[in-house]
């Protein structure tokens, strides 16, 4: 998550190897405004770490990254993105430093993480 225009698109695609059809802006309209529009998904695989747990059969992990838009008139495709996700990168733009939208990232991810804790662990 981050404001726009911050990167978040390219970290993405940096990565990633494996993407869906709306990652990583394909969608025709996003190329036509140059911005994310809708949330685009992509993963990655890293070796798990069998040291670490030496009786298991798993070999991969996978982990999905969820593209959120960075424009502040689609906040509810954000906080739609939020809702699902288990942590977050908070990609900043060094040139542009904090905006308001990094801000409101900040909030949407501290209120998500609270929510999924909560039910989590309703004592949290």
């Amino acid at each position: 998550m981050g404001h726009i225009d911050s990167g978040k698109t390219s970290l993405s695609r940096a990565l990633t190897r494996i993407t869906s059809t709306a990652a990583l802006d394909k969608n025709p309209q996003s190329k036509e405004r140059g911005i994310t529009l809708d949330l685009g998904f992509s993963a990655f695989f890293t070796r798990f770490p069998s040291y670490r747990f030496p009786d298991s059969q798993i070999k991969y992990l996978q982990f999905t990254l969820v593209d959120c838009p960075g424009h502040a008139s689609l906040i509810k495709t954000i906080i739609g993105g939020a809702s699902i996700i288990d942590m977050m990168f908070l990609v900043i733009d060094i040139t542009k430093g904090i905006q308001t939208q990094t801000s409101e990232c900040i909030v949407i991810g501290i209120n998500i993480f609270t929510l999924r804790m909560k039910s989590l662990f309703p004592f949290f």
